[in-house]
């Protein structure tokens, strides 16, 4: 459990080349990036958007892993105009030479959209590519994921310092070491809890993934130890054993808008990286 949600002093460097994971952004380019998602929802909303990638070429890697994920890469670079090509399907990471899928890809495209399996993949197929490259999501990094739970939170919250997130999911023992390390640079700290009830207790947000824990599933009865306020989030898809139907359609579940803007935030990345943009939205307060 996390005692101040600042994942945003995590995003350092420039954005240039390439987004394979939350490391490659700063604390301002997070917050653009955020800022140009809720632009880009608000005027797509009001019918105010145009095609600002109309021509542009991007190939997707489609990613067998996920095809929920593969549908709103579709949906979000049509929304933005851009021809959609796709490639190889997930069989890209059988090759043996992946920075020559890199090169080919940038042959014919402005942008490569990935996914897949292994990150190192990711990392080689970068390296061949002299176009920038997007990670859908790979084992390690899912960063797209990542700026829609925040877009998520500061459209509920209208903040994003100081809240307090509880996972419910069953991790590797490697996991906690490592968190609490990298926790120690970014004044964040991160507890490991024995049972759901401690993982609820005292949060604002409360999040779970699929997984086949029948111990773990959360249950409507156990959020009375959450803050007031508390939200619910669900990495999709799910199973029977994860969560409760009251909990997972309550009125205080973002599971559908923290999905619907996951699309924006990858609409952002992919418009910063091939064109100038800015938002006519009024910066929103992060603080």
């Amino acid at each position: 459990m996390l005692s101040n949600y600042k994942f945003m002093r995590h995003l350092s460097n420039g954005c240039g080349h390439k987004f394979i994971d939350t490391s490659d952004l700063c604390t301002s380019e997070i917050q653009d990036i955020l800022w140009t998602s809720l632009d880009l929802k608000a005027r797509v909303k009001n019918h105010s958007f145009g095609k600002p990638l109309e021509g542009s070429r991007i190939t997707m890697l489609c990613s067998c892993q996920s095809r929920s994920d593969n549908l709103l890469v579709q949906s979000a670079l049509q929304t933005l105009g851009a021809d959609v090509l796709f490639m190889l399907s997930s069989r890209w990471e059988q090759y043996k030479f992946k920075k020559d899928v890199g090169k080919f890809c940038s042959l014919y495209s402005d942008l490569v959209v990935a996914g897949g399996r292994n990150h190192n993949s990711l990392c080689q197929l970068t390296e061949g590519a002299s176009v920038p490259v997007v990670n859908i999501a790979s084992h390690k990094f899912a960063p797209l994921h990542a700026l829609g739970v925040l877009m998520t939170l500061q459209e509920h919250f209208g903040r994003l310092n100081g809240l307090t997130l509880g996972w419910n999911f069953p991790a590797s023992p490697l996991v906690l070491p490592a968190g609490k390390n990298f926790c120690k640079t970014f004044n964040t700290r991160i507890e490991a809890c024995p049972d759901p009830l401690s993982t609820i207790a005292g949060v604002d947000v409360i999040g779970t993934s699929k997984h086949k824990k029948e111990t773990q599933k959360l249950e409507l009865h156990m959020f009375e130890g959450a803050n007031k306020n508390w939200i619910f989030f669900h990495i999709l898809p799910r199973w029977e054993g994860e969560v409760s139907e009251d909990v997972f359609n309550h009125q205080n579940s973002l599971v559908w808008t923290l999905h619907e803007n996951i699309k924006y935030t990858l609409m952002a990345v992919v418009l910063r990286l091939l064109k100038t943009y800015r938002p006519t939205l009024v910066k929103p307060n992060f603080n």
